[in-house]
């Protein structure tokens, strides 16, 4: 390995030269078996991904594929501070489809942050920034503190392609974040870009507007039976019901709903999610949204979860 700081070839997870510099960690037997396992879905499901009409590429794979990109950073010497975020990260594919892609990992990790840096730049940039506010943060507590403590920060996260079809993608985003406090925070939702839009979906994309009170219906007894096991949680004043924030995500099996930690219930609760097979959306689904599951031969002719078996 060539140690991107000074040039040197050397083996390990160090440059020697540079030590105690960042730690380079290779995800790259993680990644072989993902990639190990993906290559025997696409096999065993052939027919799933025949190519919608409009679409000239024979597989998914030739339009878009992704690489392995982690970003690792600890902080100052004496601090209990990390950083680390693995991605599935676009590499290859027509211009505009890895454009938007791009657009929509940066935009989950930096929200309303998200600017004309490039991905890569934004992604490295909020690394830095939680190990340079993590350190004055932890300075500033341990000179109030009357006893000597150890405080850890620490990011995780993962940006993983779930699903690479003909003619959407779909990936999952899950990490976690401790500040301090009685507990950290975490996200765990899946986001779908696309191929023939070459952008991401959002709620308007998916489902129309003069459907959202039935979906929410269906939403609803969908969580009950499988994330409360058949238990109605008592919604009131305190947590009331509605469809989520985040967007559905389109896969095999329908359309995945995630909630947000606190979003109808508390956080002990954890992040309640469903899916919606598509033979019970695809009449509330755009005409757009619906072209992209068209090819999805499974949708019609095989159960795609216990529900409808």
């Amino acid at each position: 390995m060539k140690c991107p700081k000074c040039g040197q070839e050397y083996e390990g997870s160090a440059c020697p030269n540079c030590e105690p510099g960042p730690e380079i960690i290779v995800n790259n037997a993680d990644y072989l078996r993902r990639k190990e396992a993906y290559e025997k879905k696409q096999a065993e499901t052939a027919e799933v991904n025949v190519p919608a009409e409009e679409l000239t590429a024979s597989t998914a794979d030739e339009i878009f594929t992704t690489e392995p990109l982690t970003i690792n950073k600890k902080g100052p010497k004496g601090t209990n501070i990390s950083y680390q975020l693995r991605i599935d990260f676009p590499s290859q594919g027509p211009e505009q489809l890895l454009s938007s892609a791009r657009k929509a990992i940066k935009r989950v990790m930096l929200g309303a942050e998200a600017d004309d840096r490039t991905t890569k730049e934004g992604l490295d940039a909020i690394a830095q920034r939680f190990i340079e506010t993590s350190s004055r943060e932890i300075q500033e507590l341990q000179s109030a503190a009357t006893e000597e403590s150890s405080l850890a920060y620490t990011y995780e996260g993962t940006i993983l392609m779930t699903e690479n079809t003909a003619t959407y993608i779909t990936y999952h985003l899950n990490d976690y974040l401790y500040s301090g406090g009685a507990h950290g925070a975490s996200r765990d939702f899946s986001f779908t870009i696309s191929k023939t839009g070459a952008q991401q979906m959002d709620w308007n994309d998916i489902i129309r507007s003069e459907c959202r009170k039935d979906l929410e219906a269906k939403v609803k007894k969908a969580i009950i039976e499988e994330y409360y096991q058949g238990e109605e949680p008592e919604w009131g004043e305190v947590f009331k019901f509605a469809l989520p924030e985040q967007a559905p995500a389109l896969t095999d099996s329908g359309l995945i709903f995630n909630y947000a930690s606190y979003e109808i219930d508390c956080y002990a609760a954890g992040k309640p999610h469903c899916t919606l097979p598509y033979g019970e959306v695809r009449e509330m689904m755009t005409p757009e949204a619906r072209a992209l599951i068209r090819p999805l031969k499974q949708d019609k002719n095989t159960p795609t979860n216990k529900r409808q078996q």
